[in-house]
């Protein structure tokens, strides 16, 4: 601006000195007033959008580590994608037949090489998340983030003396298809004998002791069974940890 004004003064020649000293005065004037304002203006600017940044962190909420806290979301999530595609989940156990057709959709979908593993790994998330809340709405018990057999992170529900796995169904459920039907494995756990703890294994001569799931037993575990464990990050994405140990997608 100053080198300008300097152009001007010289162009305009002696004749015009006095209005010349005048202009480049002024130029002065600005340059000496409007650099301090300017710097003024960037420290206000800085300092909005610090407070901004402040106030978004102070507004973020903290990853929940409880699974009694996070599944019900993400049994909501199950809830919501299922509307989408015209579907009510209404936490009912008859649901979750209908949480067995959107499975097969989804076996149908990985058959035809259209569902990614990370897919797999959050609709099971979401699926067994709402299968499980079925039952502790109606049954009561609690979820759990390890097991001692099932390894960390495989997510338990602990209910009626015994654990269940509905997180492994429904992973098994979208991987193998319906010879891991979601819909009789509930009905199995949920029937009076198996309340009753007193169901004998058909074919196996067996009788369980109070509160052994029959689809929680080691002894049926289908083939070709992996998939990855489901968690959330810091941020609260969903992530894959490597394949499930066999018994925990019983």
């Amino acid at each position: 601006m100053i080198l300008a004004g300097a152009g001007m003064l010289l162009a305009l020649g002696r004749r015009r000195w006095k209005e010349s000293t005048l202009w480049l005065a002024a130029l002065v004037a600005m340059a000496t007033v409007g650099v301090p304002l300017l710097q003024s203006w960037n420290r206000a600017m800085l300092k909005v959008d610090a407070d901004y940044r402040a106030k978004q962190a102070a507004a973020a909420t903290t990853v929940p580590t409880d699974p009694d806290e996070f599944m019900p979301e993400m049994a909501d999530r199950a809830v919501r994608y299922a509307a989408e595609r015209g579907t009510t989940l209404d936490y009912t156990p008859d649901s979750v037949k209908s949480v067995e057709a959107l499975l097969g959709e989804l076996h149908e979908a990985r058959v035809k090489q259209q569902l990614g593993d990370r897919d797999v790994n959050v609709q099971a998330l979401h699926f067994g998340a709402y299968v499980g809340e079925v039952i502790r709405r109606r049954y009561g018990g609690s979820w759990a983030t390890d097991h001692p057999a099932a390894g960390p992170k495989s997510f338990p529900i602990h209910w009626n003396g015994g654990e269940s796995f509905p997180i492994g169904w429904c992973g098994k459920r979208i991987l193998n298809g319906d010879e891991d039907n979601v819909w009789v494995k509930f009905r199995v756990v949920t029937s009076d004998e198996s309340q009753r703890g007193a169901t004998t294994q058909a074919g196996h001569g067996r009788t369980r002791s109070r509160g052994t799931r029959p689809s929680d037993e080691r002894h049926e575990r289908p083939r070709h069974t992996r998939f990855c464990k489901p968690r959330l990050n810091e941020t609260g994405a969903l992530v894959a940890e490597g394949p499930l140990p066999r018994s925990a997608v019983v």
